[in-house]
């Protein structure tokens, strides 16, 4: 199954609930992601859960370059002090 457009997905976590949104999905050279959560780490894991990408973000709202990353789907997680406070998927062409 192919998603194309935003992509939204919500965490709850001790009674907190953050709203996280990927754009544009799917995604060549960048996406924009917007969590509400600065001074948090974004990863990129493969369909075998193995870490392929790591960056971390200055702000809530931020361009994240995908050119050099293989196409494929990608599950997305933003941790913010050991927490994971959004996932979400997007697809590399």
């Amino acid at each position: 199954m192919v998603v194309l457009g935003s992509l939204h997905g919500a965490i709850k976590r001790a009674g907190e609930e953050t709203t996280m949104s990927i754009y544009p999905n799917p995604a060549k050279n960048f996406f924009t992601e917007e969590t509400g959560q600065s001074n948090s780490k974004l990863t990129f894991h493969d369909v075998a859960g193995k870490q392929v990408y790591s960056v971390q973000l200055q702000s809530s709202k931020q361009n994240i370059r995908v050119a050099g990353i293989r196409a494929g789907v990608y599950v997305v997680v933003v941790e913010k002090d050991g927490v994971v406070v959004g996932r979400s998927k997007i697809m590399v062409d």
